[in-house]
């Protein structure tokens, strides 16, 4: 990769997103520029997977030809994971989503979806790849599984606070 303004070389850096790369590099303040990226499209193929996992069995993510190199966990939800050629085998930790009937129908919605992220070599590189997932109970957790909450008084439903990042603009 080479990034030129107005036919000049400039140091740029490839930075990991989700799904992509950036190419990150600053100019002098102008009226006009032209700036020129060569760049090699990173490979994106799609993983493939299970919509829903249980923690009784193991989680298997089909990679294609992608090079898993790391995984990003942000929440705790697994127990171990393994790369081998063309897969990434992970195991969901026990007790994920017990706590989910606690908090009703949306919070069983909130607290049973979870996100672990592939780091995938691109490259000299590396980016992100998700893996969305919905977490059913195992044969030794009860959790509810239906639309409706639990009969049940307001002491004994704490309530579901999410805190969210700010956004930009709005």
């Amino acid at each position: 990769m080479s990034v030129r303004a107005d036919a000049k070389l400039v140091r740029a850096a490839i930075e990991p997103g989700v799904d992509r790369q950036f190419v990150n590099f600053t100019l002098p303040s102008t009226k006009r520029s032209k700036v020129e990226i060569l760049w090699k499209p990173i490979k994106q193929d799609a993983l493939d997977y299970l919509p829903e996992v249980s923690p009784d069995k193991p989680f298997k993510v089909l990679t294609g030809g992608l090079a898993v190199v790391g995984i990003d966990d942000p929440c705790g939800v697994l127990s171990e994971w393994r790369a081998a050629k063309g897969e990434v085998n992970l195991q969901v930790r026990r007790g994920v989503a017990s706590d989910a009937d606690a908090y009703g129908g949306e919070g069983f919605k909130v607290l049973t979806r979870r996100t672990v992220f592939l780091e995938i070599k691109a490259g000299k590189s590396n980016y992100w790849k998700p893996v969305d997932f919905r977490v059913v109970p195992g044969s030794s957790e009860t959790v509810r599984n239906d639309k409706s909450p639990p009969e049940a008084s307001p002491k004994e439903n704490p309530p579901l606070i999410v805190t969210l990042p700010p956004t930009v603009n709005g």
